[in-house]
């Protein structure tokens, strides 16, 4: 009763006629169009601003101002010039990197404190569920005590910084100086 209504519809919008073609179930496929994503390139992690990560210019492993830090995998760039937390992000994104994400004590301890900084973990998205710039859970966050906290004076602390031992979560919009990450 279904195919004989389907067919109905689809042979008055001219897709099929009544003649010698019969509707079976491969009629009722369609072909997707060329550039329709695959499955694997919809489970393509992106990172918070939709980006796929995969895809993202790689231009910070030649750039010198990016160094090794000990014996860290990864090179690392500090800039000194405050920005917000958007700002920083898009920053690190541009050369193909990310604000740091500390994945132990090691790496956090690589960078000694002095001044604060802002490292790439937010909870923008969901109000106390931290997440890093690569839209991950974090493995490793070293709060200071009675961190996180929301910043009783600001509701919007969305955004994390590293002072100079532990993480404060900080409004986005502050400025200030940040370490990017190139893996």
């Amino acid at each position: 009763m279904k195919r004989a209504l389907l067919a109905m519809i689809l042979a008055g919008c001219g897709r099929f006629g009544f003649g010698e073609q019969s509707l079976t179930d491969d009629a009722l496929a369609f072909d997707a169009p060329t550039d329709a994503p695959t499955d694997s390139s919809l489970d393509a992690p992106t990172d918070t601003q939709g980006m796929p990560i995969d895809t993202l210019a790689k231009a910070c492993l030649g750039d010198p101002d990016y160094e090794t830090v000990g014996s860290l995998a990864h090179r690392y760039r500090t800039a000194v010039t405050p920005l917000s937390w958007s700002a920083a992000q898009a920053d690190c994104m541009a050369a193909g990197a990310h604000l740091v994400i500390f994945d132990d004590a090691t790496e956090h301890e690589a960078f000694p404190g002095g001044t604060d900084r802002w490292v790439g973990y937010t909870d923008a998205a969901i109000e106390t569920i931290w997440r890093t710039v690569l839209d991950t859970t974090p493995t490793f966050l070293p709060w200071n005590p009675d961190e996180p906290d929301g910043d009783v004076e600001d509701t919007a602390s969305d955004c994390t910084k590293m002072d100079p031992t532990s993480l404060d979560d900080e409004p986005c919009a502050d400025p200030y100086e940040y370490i990017c990450e190139c893996e």
